[in-house]
């Protein structure tokens, strides 16, 4: 069975969603499907593989500096 959903996405994206589905001739939906489907499943492996922690210290540490900038850049600023 499948389920219904709504999303939002940026115009530009939906314009190349809709002519890659196109290309394909696939329905819209079927593609979006199809993207998703792959991109789960490569989730699933860099899950499996632990890069999504990885990933996700990455990240942090990413946002941590860059608060520490914004901060150093407001106390030069005064």
């Amino acid at each position: 069975m499948k389920a219904k959903i709504a999303i939002t996405i940026e115009t530009e994206m939906l314009a190349k969603i809709d002519k890659m589905a196109e290309e394909l001739n696939l329905k819209r939906s079927q593609f979006i499907e199809n993207v998703l489907a792959v991109g789960l499943a490569d989730a699933q492996l860099l899950k499996t593989l632990g890069f999504i922690d990885v990933a996700k210290m990455v990240m942090r540490v990413k946002d941590k500096i860059s608060k520490r900038i914004t901060r150093r850049r407001n106390d030069d600023a005064e």
